[in-house]
């Protein structure tokens, strides 16, 4: 999963793919992070190495304490153990977080006095929704988010029938979500979570005596929060080092509101085509193949996926038959969480309170990620607002809930005329581009209307509830764009000689609209190639490290304007700093006047760099002998002192012969060995790390289990709150 095919052209040696597709930078990412981190999560697990660090970017860099890489995630320790190849593997992963992300959804709902149906619904518009398909491309967020849900499931159901196998089923699903690997989203989780538990203390106990609850519910989530720590510890700690560091300031504040939902974006409610779709081309003049979302035209850096709060209509069909028969009680925690994620995704000043009163927040990305909690819980009162049986028919029923959602879609229809009053940062008038959008969106609109007024005559008139759902169910697919994802295959990328030296890419920029043929290797491809690069592409990079690419491009900033996290080098470089960081040879398609051109494949360039390599051995006799997620091993003959052009970063630690010995202080990793033939291991242990990072899975396994173990006594609380009967 992920647009290779549009970045083909990037790879010295081998030439573009023609494809219709436009060019998403946020899709593009699974392509040149989530797969390479996979790769070496899974190679580790495979191989019974520790996932601790990634030698092939940035000169090394920590793997662990990236955070999105999730290492310890129970599912990613599993593919890996059982030798998935990794492109499938995160494909089979993304289907089975959507299908989690939906099962969840139909427990609460269930769990909250939801009928079958209606759960069935809102578990699959939200395992279908905007948000859930467009991120799915970011693997770690859905892997977190699916989570929410369950969570909340087995929260409630702890609180409705407390024992020690619901509180079990919290702690397994507490310690998923916080292995995720996305701390933004876990955060998200962690406070639906409260806001849920809290609220739902006071209206779902039928008997008031919360205290084993209470008790229990704080206990999985410290035992959760406590298994965790081996992964979420080592990002905390190199965070503080990191070049993510930022002081919340207004001025900050100020660019991080511009990116969340605006007004205007809600018009994607009912029909998300009316705010275009990802990977379908909009060229408004323009020879690129510009993606056809309105937030691409009119936000700097605007993206289908971090706007995606839209429903279907379904969804909304569904809440418009919220009324007098439903359980407002009942369904307030679900409410509460759905007021927070809104009012977090369009910059209330709630988002501001958690921007400026939460250490760290100020450096998470767009506001916008919020609208999964809207989502969720929209698809959960959509679900509770669903007829439970025949009985609830009446032939005489108003369809007042239907021409509620007419009266929607006829105020989208006519406010889309009006957009033309949006600005394009592009340059572009706005005006020709809304109206192909609202052209492109009413076929779909108006065919997914048709489908609804079956579902509520079948619903309301008729009592065919599995009619009436399996309409709502054709209702979301035409309404809700599906086919969004990018899907391709890898690259096999020889570089000759490349593996056996530390390379370099020089490059200039990294556009949002369009895949720059210009570039050379994609960022992190070196790593799905095992070619050391000293550039690279991660969400948590140290300080040093962007420092030293300073160095290297004389001064200037080596991240490109559209993304702060990637690491290019640039034409203008100083070679003397380029040897000193161990890099021999570089590659350009631009002339490096500082190098001396020694080859060429195609219109690339090739420059070899003089000096001393990665390694500066004290002999010829020596050589590097492993190089892997845990560090390196060497092979050293002679006495002398020995250089490793790795960041020298806290963590390291170095044996000779087995035997303990001190690295040196200074840039790189240096230190000094005896005469004779000698073994010296360096291995990194990321700060932070703590020793049982087996804890989650076996939490989530025991869970998973503890359904199945009979009990010995049937207790009265054991009977599900909101069921009508016992075979129920």
């Amino acid at each position: 999963m992920g647009p290779f095919d549009q970045m083909s052209g990037m790879i010295p040696g081998q030439t573009a793919q023609n494809t219709d597709r436009s060019w998403d930078i946020l899709q593009a990412d699974g392509a040149l992070q989530f797969y390479g981190w996979r790769d070496l999560v899974f190679e580790a697990h495979r191989t019974g190495k520790s996932p601790f660090w990634n030698p092939y970017q940035l000169g090394g860099t920590p793997l662990l304490a990236n955070g999105q890489s999730a290492p310890y995630y129970p599912l990613h320790i599993l593919f890996g153990k059982l030798g998935f190849p990794t492109g499938p593997a995160i494909v089979l992963l993304a289907w089975i977080h959507l299908a989690i992300a939906g099962l969840g959804l139909f427990a609460l709902s269930r769990r909250l006095g939801a009928g079958v149906d209606g759960a069935l619904l809102g578990g699959f518009c939200l395992a279908l929704s905007p948000f859930a398909i467009a991120w799915s491309a970011l693997a770690s967020v859905m892997t977190a988010c699916c989570w929410i849900p369950v969570l909340l499931a087995a929260q409630l159901n702890l609180i409705q029938k407390p024992s020690w196998r619901t509180a079990l089923a919290t702690c397994g699903s507490a310690a998923m979500l916080l292995t995720a690997g996305h701390l933004q989203f876990i955060f998200y989780g962690l406070f639906a979570w409260l806001i849920f538990t809290a609220i739902a203390f006071f209206t779902q106990l039928e008997k008031p005596k919360p205290t084993f609850s209470v008790i229990a519910s704080v206990i999985a989530l410290g035992l959760a929060g406590f298994a965790a720590l081996p992964q979420i510890n080592p990002s905390l700690e190199f965070s503080k080092s990191s070049h993510r560091q930022s002081v919340a300031s207004e001025e900050g504040y100020a660019a991080y509101a511009a990116s969340a939902i605006q007004p205007w974006e809600f018009l994607g409610t009912l029909a998300p085509a009316f705010m275009g779709t990802p990977a379908h081309p909009d060229n408004a003049g323009s020879e690129e193949n510009i993606p056809s979302t309105l937030s691409t035209f009119v936000k700097p850096g605007g993206n289908y996926a971090e706007s995606a709060i839209w429903l279907g209509v379904s969804i909304v069909l569904a809440l418009c038959l919220l009324g007098k028969r439903t359980n407002w009680k009942q369904a307030s925690p679900l409410i509460a969480v759905g007021i927070v994620g809104l009012l977090l995704a369009v910059a209330s000043p709630l988002a501001k309170l958690l921007y400026f009163g939460i250490p760290g927040f100020s450096s998470t990305g767009s506001p916008g990620r919020a609208a999964i909690l809207f989502v969720f819980a929209a698809c959960a009162m959509a679900a509770l607002a669903i007829p439970h049986s025949p009985e609830e028919s009446d032939p005489k029923a108003k369809a007042f809930p239907y021409f509620g959602l007419l009266g929607i879609a006829l105020i989208t229809i006519l406010t889309s005329s009006q957009l033309t009053g949006l600005k394009s940062w592009m340059g572009f008038t706005m005006g020709p581009i809304i109206a192909r959008r609202t052209t492109e969106a009413l076929p779909s609109l108006i065919i997914a209307l048709l489908a609804a007024a079956g579902a509520w005559y079948f619903w309301k008139k008729k009592g065919w509830i599995v009619a009436g759902t399996a309409c709502a169910f054709i209702a979301h697919l035409i309404s809700v764009p599906t086919q969004i994802l990018p899907f391709s295959t890898p690259p096999n990328i020889q570089l000759e000689g490349a593996e056996s030296q530390r390379v370099a890419f020089v490059n200039k920029n990294w556009d949002f609209i369009s895949a720059s043929q210009s570039t050379i290797m994609p960022p992190n491809f070196a790593t799905i190639a095992r070619i050391q690069d000293i550039g690279g592409y991660d969400s948590l990079m140290a300080m040093s490290t962007v420092q030293t690419l300073k160095e290297i491009n004389a001064g200037a900033d080596p991240a490109p304007p559209t993304n702060g996290n990637m690491m290019f080098l640039k034409q203008g470089l100083s070679a003397e700093a380029l040897s000193d960081a161990g890099v021999t040879r570089v590659y350009s398609r631009y002339t490096v006047d500082q190098l001396t051109q020694t080859g060429e494949i195609g219109d690339v360039r090739i420059y070899d760099v003089a000096g001393p390599g990665v390694f500066t051995f004290p002999s010829t006799d020596s050589k590097l002998i492993e190089l892997n997620t845990e560090g390196f091993a060497l092979q050293i003959d002679g006495e002398g002192d020995h250089i490793a052009r790795f960041a020298n970063l806290p963590g390291w630690q170095m044996t000779i012969n087995g035997k303990p010995s001190e690295i040196k202080q200074g840039k790189w990793i240096e230190a000094s060995v005896p005469a004779g033939q000698n073994k010296v291991e360096f291995k990194y242990i990321p700060p932070g790390f703590l020793p049982w990072p087996w804890l989650p899975a076996i939490l989530a396994v025991l869970a998973a289990i503890a359904p199945f173990v009979p009990l010995k006594k049937q207790q009265n609380d054991e009977i599900p709150v909101n069921s009508k009967s016992d075979d129920e």
